[in-house]
């Protein structure tokens, strides 16, 4: 059983941003989004100018935080960047949560456990830092994994113990990141998932979504402010 319960009832989440950063508000990415639909396609594939209007939603609510929601169907955004795998495919189910912060912005370990895996993927179109880490509550494990980190600020390496609240690194910038918006990419995975090594399995087709909470969870649990 995914430990949801146990968590919520025996171990203490801790923030992942700063205490001070607790203004959260909500702004979907989903097809059916008027987000997404009030944008031309030249100003999604611009990212510099997506991160401009997501900007302007942060005045909008007076929020230091936007999340984007698990399992929203992005095709209007994987199509306009021209994700030619997830196209092929037909991945266009979103299997994580986006969490729009200022560039810069450090990012603390929500739980204690084992450094998993830290890395960095500098090819196009890439995610950059990552941090994936490693937890289990009796028999259950589970991984949690976050992107978009500067891989030269990341504070942990393979293998270390850490204790929640530690300082694990930081957003980085569009430019140093493929021109991504910068946000934190937080996503929550299964052992069987592990097992097949798909940590960069992102997104998934209508049909995955049938099984998909045996390989993906939703990690709204771990955010915490």
């Amino acid at each position: 059983m995914y430990p949801y319960n146990l968590l919520d009832k025996k171990i203490e989440i801790f923030p992942i941003f700063w205490k001070e950063l607790n203004n959260v508000s909500y702004l979907s990415m989903d097809d059916n989004s008027d987000f997404i639909k009030n944008l031309e396609d030249w100003q999604i594939k611009q990212q510099i100018i997506f991160q401009q209007e997501i900007n302007k939603e942060f005045l909008k609510n007076s929020s230091n935080i936007i999340i984007s929601w698990y399992l929203e169907k992005r095709l209007r955004l994987i199509w306009v960047l021209w994700h030619e795998q997830m196209i092929n495919q037909e991945r266009y189910f979103h299997l994580w949560i986006d969490l729009s912060v200022k560039k810069w912005t450090r990012i603390f370990a929500p739980l204690s456990w084992t450094i998993f895996e830290t890395w960095y993927e500098s090819w196009e179109w890439n995610y950059w830092g990552y941090i994936i880490i490693k937890h289990s509550i009796k028999w259950d494990i589970f991984y949690s994994l976050y992107w978009h980190l500067s891989y030269e600020n990341i504070q942990v390496k393979k293998s270390d113990i850490i204790n929640a609240w530690d300082y694990l690194g930081n957003i980085w910038d569009l430019n140093e990141n493929w021109w991504y918006f910068h946000h934190l990419h937080l996503q929550v995975i299964t052992e069987k998932w592990k097992e097949n090594w798909f940590f960069s399995k992102w997104y998934c087709t209508r049909k995955q979504l049938e099984n998909i909470n045996d390989f993906v969870k939703d990690p709204s649990f771990i955010f915490k402010f």
